[in-house]
């Protein structure tokens, strides 16, 4: 396959020395609380085992070309945001596992492996990345679970990035082994040099920001009433946003937190999810969170404690052409979510009206920069502020590909990603690849106290979604 990287658009990837975008300054203060670690897990189901040789080949030519897979983050005196830095010591070896699952190689048993290593943090003197290849699964097939922490991409940018790493055949030859990055300064003076030349550099290309930046200074002056109306507009625009944390009441039952995970999985038709979408006039990402509403609606009321609306977080891709897919680029969205709405109809349809709305708010990609700001805050504070912002649970959903895939000869067959909880209750992925939406969910057992009972609601409520496109596949739960 080919990819920006391997076209040498190096920038597209990102380069060596690079600091932190600001969602990603907000991340690595937050991880300093053990609930709100960063790290993700993505599990690549495979219909036979690779070819080992080959295996580490792929991956030493992938930690070549994508410098992000050889640096580690670096803290700069003065207080500046950490920086990646390329590893004096980075040693593949480390980084890719070998191991055989357990009789008899069960999905179930996989996805307990995977929730395990996602508990244990990774070493941060090193790049913040493991691979571990889990051989004897059912069936003779094996599985790849990729651990790194959310710092070295989004879940877009992260799955672009994946496309040096994979084979549009199975017979692919591997391609040409690329020199490794020269070595560089890692001292903390040096990257603190390093980062203070790239501001400046990027001050230098960029004068057009001076230019907008007088220009809205000039505007403001000649047009003062206007610019006190726009002012304000992004504070109702940003108290808007947040609405659905100030005044929607947390779900009784999902406030307790520990430092343990539970995994599982549904899956559901690609096609048939999209034509139940297209029914009420919705899309996927509509089904999606209306089923995951109607999932908590249920689950309170069996357990007696009926929920109105449910606080749900869902991020919001900001990635602009030409943003390098080593990083983060997304806001966050904070929705009101209809969990009591029994009919499924209406559900969606609000879901869809709240999505809109949040979608077009001006103070949305502004988001971003403040998290960065929140930083600057003492621990005590900010550990406040986070307590106060956190939702139940958060959404996400990623793109995949829709064409046969394969690393070091083995086909891949299913794509979940398991992603942070961030502090809440529950993180929820949905991943389309292969024309399967493989739903995902990272529960924390000390909130979702009958978890079981929660993946069951969660399947109702997708197959009562599912019937408004008409007949349908139905949702399997291949950990079951």
């Amino acid at each position: 396959m080919t990819s920006a990287a391997q076209s040498g658009d190096e920038a597209e990837f990102g380069v060596m020395g690079r600091g932190l975008e600001p969602i990603e300054v907000f991340m690595r203060k937050m991880s300093r609380d053990p609930h709100c670690r960063s790290t993700a897990l993505a599990v690549f189901l495979l219909d036979q085992a690779p070819d080992w040789d080959r295996f580490v080949h792929t991956w030493d030519r992938v930690s070549r070309l994508v410098p992000r897979f050889r640096q580690r983050l670096v803290d700069p005196p003065l207080g500046l945001p950490a920086a990646w830095v390329l590893d004096p010591d980075f040693d593949l070896d480390y980084h890719l596992r070998r191991i055989r699952a357990p009789e008899p190689g069960t999905l179930r048993q996989l996805f307990d492996m995977g929730r395990t290593m996602l508990m244990t943090d990774l070493d941060p003197v090193r790049p913040l990345w493991e691979v571990t290849l889990v051989e004897g699964l059912e069936g003779g097939r094996a599985a790849l679970l990729q651990k790194a922490d959310h710092a070295l991409g989004d879940g877009q940018g992260g799955l672009r990035m994946m496309q040096i790493l994979l084979d549009s055949t199975r017979e692919a030859e591997a391609g040409p082994m690329p020199s490794a990055p020269e070595p560089e300064d890692s001292r903390p003076v040096a990257v603190l040099r390093t980062a203070l030349g790239e501001r400046l550099r990027a001050a230098a290309r960029s004068p057009q920001n001076a230019g907008r930046l007088a220009g809205a200074a000039g505007s403001a002056l000649l047009r003062p009433a206007a610019a006190v109306s726009g002012a304000l507009e992004f504070v109702a625009s940003a108290g808007r946003m947040l609405a659905p944390l100030t005044t929607t009441p947390p779900s009784p039952l999902l406030q307790n937190r520990s430092l343990s995970f539970h995994f599982d999985v549904l899956e559901v038709g690609f096609d048939d999810l999209n034509r139940a979408g297209k029914a009420v006039g919705g899309t996927i990402n509509d089904c999606f969170l209306a089923a995951l509403a109607g999932a908590l609606g249920r689950y309170h009321e069996r357990l007696g404690s009926p929920l109105e609306d449910a606080r749900i977080g869902m991020p919001i891709s900001t990635r602009r052409e030409g943003e390098a897919l080593a990083s983060n680029h997304f806001s966050v969205a904070f929705l009101a979510a209809p969990a009591a709405i029994a009919d499924p109809r209406a559900r969606i349809e609000r879901i869809h009206e709240l999505v809109r709305q949040a979608r077009s708010e001006p103070a949305l990609p502004a988001i971003e920069g403040a998290a960065a700001a929140l930083r600057l805050l003492p621990d005590t504070l900010f550990q406040a502020a986070m307590s106060a912002g956190t939702p139940d649970v958060s959404a996400s959903t990623v793109a995949g590909f829709d064409i046969d895939l394969y690393i070091a000869g083995a086909k891949v067959e299913r794509m979940y990603g398991f992603g942070p909880m961030a502090g809440g209750a529950m993180l929820i992925g949905l991943v389309s690849m292969f024309g399967v939406c493989c739903v995902t969910l990272n529960l924390d057992p000390a909130a979702f106290t009958e978890a079981d009972l929660f993946v069951d609601c969660l399947r109702e409520s997708f197959e009562e979604i599912l019937d408004l496109g008409g007949p349908n596949e139905g949702v399997a739960t291949p950990a079951r």
